[in-house]
């Protein structure tokens, strides 16, 4: 009978550990693209696994259907944009996205990705341990000094853009604290020689 007991209790006990054990290994790994927290962002290379040069299926398949769908003309080239914002699909170029994918845009066709940005929403980090709410002073310490800085001509904020491996990676702070990273161009535009 005792041991009849101990039995019952030994299955109690792993009937409630089992599905605990389970629940604590899936918080290690997100399961919504859209909420990444930890290292998901590679300047001048990818964001969440996904690289300048993608196409909007290979987006699609991490990322899911965009919130929003935008365009921006810029100087040198128009673009189409997938925007990733919350659950209230509210959309602030300054405020309110999480990540924003530019393709280059030609015609009604494009599918090219050619700028990403990630906005205030956003959880990733570098590899270096730089995300949204990092100081200037920390980007400072682990990119050194930028390769041109300039104040934004809309608001009181600062650009800073730094070169890693022949692509752009740029800085945008709100009170001296990180508030969007943007890196391109998978094409270089001839005109722009910031990166050489």
């Amino acid at each position: 009978m005792i041991n009849y007991l101990k039995n019952i209790k030994l299955r109690f006990y792993l009937l409630a550990i089992i599905p605990l054990i389970f629940f604590l290994y899936s918080c290690n790994f997100p399961t919504d693209a859209n909420n990444v927290s930890g290292i998901a962002i590679v300047p001048g290379v990818s964001v969440n696994g996904i690289k300048l040069g993608a196409t909007k299926a290979q987006i699609e398949a991490v990322m899911g259907k965009q919130n929003i769908l935008g365009f921006s003309d810029g100087k040198y080239r128009s673009y189409t944009m997938y925007i990733y914002t919350d659950s209230s699909g509210f959309y602030d170029p300054f405020e309110r996205y999480k990540v924003s994918f530019y393709f280059l845009e030609y015609g009604t066709n494009f599918d090219t990705v050619d700028v990403i940005s990630v906005g205030p929403l956003y959880g990733g980090i570098t590899e270096k341990g730089i995300g949204i709410g990092s100081s200037l002073k920390n980007v400072h310490q682990v990119y050194g000094l930028p390769a041109k800085t300039e104040m934004s001509k809309w608001e009181n904020k600062l650009w800073e853009t730094y070169c890693i491996d022949k692509k752009w990676f740029r800085v945008l702070y709100k009170d001296s604290l990180v508030n969007s990273l943007t890196f391109g161009n998978f094409r270089p535009i001839p005109e722009v020689v910031t990166c050489k």
